[in-house]
């Protein structure tokens, strides 16, 4: 067995714990998305190419939706949904109970997305092991890298119990970063693309990369591998599009029904500070914050805007692509816990590049602190409100594992101290290179 073969092995052994706790929590825990995600495939299945005509939401009753959710995702994540409920077709079932609506997930369903996301999961841990050892850290410490990732309760969280599904575009935009160290830049742009054609918001760290190539390789190796990596979902969408046209315009209007700034309810999903002080505000003051949450690109845009000149500066695209990607989740108006999941995976991956311990502690407090939030939260509720008949040990672990806390005020902290660490994050970052330009600093 070669060096690198022994290498991953052991990397995967450090994983096997998580993995373990990963497949217990599964098949008796589902979020909200996962009912839905059978809507969406039972629909893609019974429509074909015109599923985008129905991806607004607006036929949700007559499909057999549990909710009125849009589908706003990529082309490539709905062939798969749709070969998973192939796989899996039990019944979602939705109804009202003593006035209570209630929706029931099987657990074929839930257990085939889980696998696959707790697959890329993995995938994801040894990359992070493979990325360290490629920038040079020692075996030790790349395993730390694998475990802050594989054991953050957020990342367990988000594939394990809740159930989503953004560790798929990551683990292709970091399998794209390896190719790219190897001198692979073809395939390391179809990889990207591929993410782009899950999750369009992986785009947001994947624009640094490309000024970075601007500035390193050129403007032609820049645009070529841009080109690729834009290439790839318009290819996967062109078949829909062409067997309806009007499903574009449907999913264009579904996209911006749900990007329009609105005060983000309850309070405990909420992971942007200032959304989360303008719903408190508008709910216990009953002032109108709403121009407050309209005003998130004038935060986002000078934090991106960092990123984009670490990119041109910075001898690595990573570094670059963490920042951007912190900048998204400390100022969109609406970030999800599994928005997260990037952020946590690109500021690890960039670890062994920051070149000062300043930003090396406030990349690690970044992470920390997005971990913090299943240990707040009542996790144990998953475990009960849509599985047909909930696991009392699953239930149980999980209850114990948490602080169970539902005060609104709590969380409205944890958000605006996740959002200040972050701008610090990028703050900071942007000083360090700046002191490092300017020769101030080794």
């Amino acid at each position: 067995m070669d060096l690198e073969r022994k290498e991953l092995t052991l990397a995967v052994l450090v994983l096997a714990p998580g993995l373990i706790l990963r497949l217990f929590l599964a098949p008796y825990t589902t979020g909200s998305d996962i009912p839905q995600f059978a809507g969406f495939a039972d629909t893609f299945l019974r429509h074909g190419l015109s599923f985008y005509n129905y991806s607004d939401g607006s036929h949700y009753r007559e499909e057999g939706w549990p909710y009125p959710w849009p589908y706003p995702y990529g082309p490539l994540f709905i062939v798969i949904l749709g070969l998973l409920r192939l796989a899996a077709p039990g019944k979602v079932t939705a109804s009202f109970q003593g006035g209570v609506y209630i929706v029931k997930a099987p657990m074929d369903w839930i257990v085939a997305n889980k696998l696959l996301y707790i697959a890329f999961d993995t995938i994801v841990g040894v990359e992070l092991y493979l990325l360290g050892r490629r920038l040079g850290w020692g075996r030790s410490k790349s395993l730390v890298l694998s475990i802050l990732y594989y054991y953050n309760p957020m990342t367990i969280y988000i594939s394990s119990i809740y159930g989503m599904f953004d560790q798929i575009p990551l683990a292709l935009l970091l399998a794209g970063v390896l190719a790219l160290m190897r001198g692979r830049r073809w395939w390391a742009s179809l990889l990207w693309g591929l993410g782009v054609a899950v999750k369009p918001s992986i785009v947001i760290p994947l624009i640094p990369l490309y000024i970075h190539l601007w500035f390193k390789k050129g403007s032609r190796e820049a645009l070529e591998s841009a080109a690729v990596t834009l290439a790839v979902p318009l290819i996967l969408f062109a078949p829909f599009a062409l067997a309806s046209p009007s499903g574009v315009g449907v999913y264009i209007h579904g996209v911006k029904e749900i990007s329009e700034p609105n005060y983000a309810s309850p309070p405990v999903y909420s992971f942007n500070g200032l959304s989360s002080i303008a719903f408190y505000a508008w709910i216990h003051e009953g002032v109108n914050t709403s121009s407050l949450l309209r005003a998130w690109p004038l935060l986002f845009t000078p934090l991106y805007l960092v990123g984009l000149y670490h990119a041109a500066r910075h001898h690595t695209p990573l570094p670059a692509m963490a920042l951007a990607q912190a900048a998204y989740t400390a100022s969109y108006w609406r970030v999800n816990h599994q928005y997260l999941v990037v952020t946590i995976g690109l500021l690890i991956a960039s670890l062994p590049l920051y070149e000062t311990i300043a930003e090396k502690a406030l990349a690690l407090l970044v992470t920390i602190v997005a971990g913090l939030w299943p240990l707040l939260y009542p996790i144990s509720f998953w475990a009960r409100v849509h599985i047909i008949s909930p696991n009392p040990l699953v239930a149980g672990f999980l209850r114990k594992t948490s602080l169970n806390i539902v005060d609104d005020l709590i969380y409205v902290y944890y958000s605006i101290a996740l959002t200040l660490a972050q701008i610090l994050l990028v703050i900071v970052a942007a000083a360090c290179l700046e002191e490092k330009a300017r020769g101030t600093r080794p």
